[in-house]
């Protein structure tokens, strides 16, 4: 510790004698980060940087991603700090998919499933899934009445090389059994997936799920039907699942192309 608080100081002083210095600043505090493994002491050095800028400096994004980046590793999200340093770094067009990708992980944690059996039926119009493709608008994602029932409505736009999805994550140690759930695709045939992953890198992949435009399709997916992804170690373990995502692969199994809608209803995690 006595060295952070060195380099805390140094810091301090860098800033103060040499603007110029403030990159090798902004290094002392990944490395407080790296070799202390202390993440409260490189805040420290992240937010003393940040207070002294104004939003248009060169460097107030690339911080603000440490800051936030910091923030959301260490699962402290509660107070909005994570959320507003990345959204600031996201204006910074070199910063905005990283930043994106780390406000999207924060999403997942504010909103984990904390305890099974879990089920959404859209009535009241919650769903803690998040977009895994950058760039969604809030439109994209809502409920709406389909005949007798109300739905999640997921609007699309298919490219081939680049699956979109709806991510769920889970809370640690939950003992994950049996994914079910109704879909049906509102304007043209589709296909889907669903990933179940680890928090080690690995996935494992259910086989093609075929929607149409004509019918509702109830999906239930137990630990057979996923089979492991390069990365998996061996047979999925539901019970080591962190996250699922139900994914739209209509770009990579056909010739569908541009916008679509997506329906699902029901979804139910056990």
């Amino acid at each position: 510790m006595a060295g952070s608080v060195a380099l805390l100081g140094a810091a301090g002083l860098a800033w103060a004698d040499d603007p110029a210095r403030d990159w090798g600043t902004l290094h002392d505090a990944l490395l407080v980060e790296v070799a202390d493994g202390t993440p409260v002491v490189a805040e420290e050095l992240y937010r003393e940087l940040l207070d002294e800028r104004k939003p248009s400096d060169p460097l107030y994004g690339t911080i603000a991603y440490w800051l936030g980046r910091n923030r959301v590793l260490a699962g402290a999200i509660d107070d909005g700090t994570a959320f507003e340093a990345l959204g600031a770094a996201a204006a910074d067009p070199s910063l905005r998919p990283a930043a994106i990708a780390l406000l999207a992980a924060a999403d997942l944690l504010r909103h984990e499933v904390r305890a099974l059996p879990a089920s959404w039926t859209f009535e009241t119009g919650t769903f803690p899934a998040v977009r895994v493709r950058a760039g969604g608008k809030a439109k994209d994602l809502g409920v709406r009445r389909d005949a007798d029932r109300v739905v999640l409505a997921w609007t699309t736009t298919v490219r081939p090389g680049e699956p979109d999805g709806l991510a769920l994550r889970l809370q640690a140690g939950l003992k994950l059994e049996e994914v079910r759930f109704s879909a049906r695709a509102a304007d043209q045939d589709a296909v889907l997936r669903v990933t179940a992953q680890d928090d080690d890198g690995g996935a494992w992949f259910s086989e093609d799920i075929a929607v149409s435009a004509g019918a509702w399709r109830e999906v239930s997916l137990h630990r057979p039907d996923f089979s492991p992804g390069p990365e998996a170690r061996g047979p999925v373990e539901l019970r080591r699942v962190a996250g699922l995502v139900i994914e739209d692969v209509s770009g990579e199994r056909g010739a569908v192309r541009g916008e679509h809608t997506l329906l699902l209803d029901d979804v139910r995690l056990r």
